[in-house]
């Protein structure tokens, strides 16, 4: 049976995609931080995805995957001017740093088996903001989004660089 794991599986999107994968006959493994979700038939690991050592330690668990879902994510509605240098650092451990990891450990695994494949989950807000040409539009987002997007540009930079 295929393996996935799934980071941030307890909620939204993460939830969807692991059950989905169930459905599909995958053997699906998700990570989740504060509550453990209450739905069967998946393997829940709860993982601070800031700590290195445990995401380390999440991989050793699986032992063996075919995909990898890089889905966790923190959000921070503030406007740059208000947001504090740790909360920037936060951010960027989560949803940054923690797909770096993650991808790095699951690679190695994957070596192994000679196949997988990893899917990056980004948001639409950065998407928007990049392909966007109009200042006004810039402007109005700008303010209470910088930390997203710069932590969005940075894993997709960081994907697409893998893909060359």
């Amino acid at each position: 049976m295929k393996k996935v794991l799934i980071t941030g599986g307890a909620t939204g999107i993460g939830k969807a995609t692991a059950l989905l994968f169930k459905q599909k006959g995958y053997d699906v493994f998700i990570t989740y931080n504060q509550s453990e979700p209450n739905f069967d038939g998946i393997t829940k690991i709860k993982c601070n995805l800031e700590n290195e050592n445990e995401i380390i330690e999440l991989f050793n668990q699986i032992t063996s995957i075919d995909v990898l879902v890089n889905n966790a994510g923190i959000s921070l509605i503030k406007q740059i001017n208000d947001t504090t240098a740790e909360e920037y650092d936060k951010i960027m451990r989560i949803n940054a740093r923690s797909y770096f990891l993650c991808s790095r450990e699951a690679v190695k695994l994957m070596l192994k088996s000679h196949s997988g494949a990893i899917v990056n989950v980004s948001c639409g807000v950065t998407m928007i903001l990049q392909l966007c040409s109009c200042a006004s539009f810039w402007i109005v987002l700008d303010t209470f989004a910088p930390m997203q997007t710069m932590m969005q540009a940075a894993f997709i930079s960081m994907a697409q660089s893998w893909d060359s």
